[in-house]
């Protein structure tokens, strides 16, 4: 016996969704397009004439490294990197919304760079694995770093900064101790991470010595790098044993803190065209 819905059933199995045009509408939230690349990063502590776009040295590393091989970028400042591929800031969002992470950007700039020594490569090394980590802890870990640093970079809502910044805290934390052999499963060290950052500290002024860039005539990857992290530590508002030894008056890092002004003067002159 026949249902009332059995006809509505037959209607249905004879109509082709390709025998006429079905009407669309644009999602309201669909992404507006961008002119192009935006390069989406920390904001800065301060921002003053002579201060850096960015107090993050991983933001200011991959800013840096388009900035030398001459790509244009608009610069935006954010706290969530929802869009970002690896859930972190840096990321460069281009105009066909393709998003590529800090690591990516690297690779996708480097045929734009100055060939390098091949040695370098170990330099990279060494400022990745002892120069980053003891900027992370002043920023992250230590108690007076961490407080100036979420009220620039993390949501402006005090229980909101508290909560990220915990989170944070402990995330960075859990990094250093996978990152740093003698510290794994034990208490984290701000000695051990400051000795180590200043032994980088020391073969990177020698390889430096009386140069203009690492790479010669032209910056490279290196360059970037050390720029970013010892403009860092330069700019961060807290007093550290790290800090102290570099800003100190004749201080045999002075030709880092000096070849580190030199490229925000030249490569960095003035942000206001490029900020969104």
């Amino acid at each position: 016996m026949a249902t009332p819905e059995a006809p509505l059933r037959e209607l249905l199995k004879n109509i082709s969704f390709t025998q006429f045009p079905l009407h669309t509408t644009a999602s309201f939230f669909a992404p507006s397009e961008i002119p192009r690349s935006q390069l989406h990063v920390h904001r800065p502590l301060r921002q003053s004439p002579g201060s850096s776009p960015t107090c993050d040295a991983r933001s200011l590393h991959a800013l840096a490294l388009l900035r030398f091989a001459s790509f244009d970028v608009d610069i935006v400042y954010g706290s969530a990197p929802d869009a970002s591929p690896d859930g972190a800031l840096p990321f460069l969002l281009m105009p066909s919304r393709a998003a590529l992470d800090a690591k990516a950007i690297a690779q996708h700039v480097a045929a734009k760079l100055s060939n390098e020594p091949a040695d370098h490569q170990a330099y990279l090394i060494l400022a990745q694995h002892n120069l980053l980590p003891a900027i992370d802890y002043l920023f992250w870990v230590d108690r007076k770093g961490s407080s100036a640093v979420a009220s620039r970079l993390l949501p402006f809502h005090p229980l909101i900064q508290r909560i990220l910044g915990y989170q944070k805290a402990r995330q960075v934390g859990d990094h250093l101790r996978v990152g740093q052999a003698e510290l794994v499963g034990g208490t984290l060290d701000a000695a051990v991470l400051f000795e180590n950052a200043l032994r980088a500290l020391d073969a990177l002024v020698g390889l430096l010595a009386e140069n203009e860039y690492f790479a010669g005539g032209q910056p490279g990857r290196l360059d970037a790098l050390v720029f970013a992290c010892v403009n860092c530590i330069v700019e961060i508002p807290v007093p550290s044993p790290l800090r102290s030894a570099v800003l100190r008056e004749g201080s045999e890092y002075a030709p880092l803190v000096s070849f580190a002004m030199r490229i925000l003067e030249r490569y960095f002159p003035s942000q206001g065209d490029n900020l969104i």
